[in-house]
């Protein structure tokens, strides 16, 4: 239901308030005159602010890798991996289902092809 004034006509308007709004309080940064809404964020601005004449410092510097020499260099060869022959026969004759001969003789193949 609507509201009324006192002669009974209906009110379209929002009535305007009887409390005056502050404005917010606006503070600048005392080296590059940003604005900001709040005092604490300014204070931080302040002490990280480029055109700051003293401003604060990371804790830790950058740091320069120095290169290496040749005689700390280690050139690391590939190692060859070690074939297990007896997973390599296991998977085989699960394929081929081979006689106790033929397995001595694969293996013994194996191990003189590998001296």
């Amino acid at each position: 239901m609507g509201i009324f004034n006192d002669a009974g006509n209906l009110i379209t308007k929002k009535p305007e308030s009887d409390k005056v709004i502050p404005e917010k309080e606006v503070f600048c940064c005392q080296y590059c005159e940003k604005e900001w809404d709040n005092k604490l964020s300014n204070i931080q601005h302040e002490r990280w602010c480029d055109k700051n004449p003293n401003p604060r410092k990371y804790r830790k510097e950058e740091s320069v890798k120095k290169p290496k020499e040749k005689a700390q260099i280690r050139a690391y060869a590939k190692k060859p991996r070690k074939i297990d022959i007896i997973k390599e026969l296991r998977d085989f004759d699960k394929t081929f289902g081979l006689t106790d001969e033929q397995i001595v003789k694969y293996i013994r193949n194996k191990i003189k092809d590998k001296n």
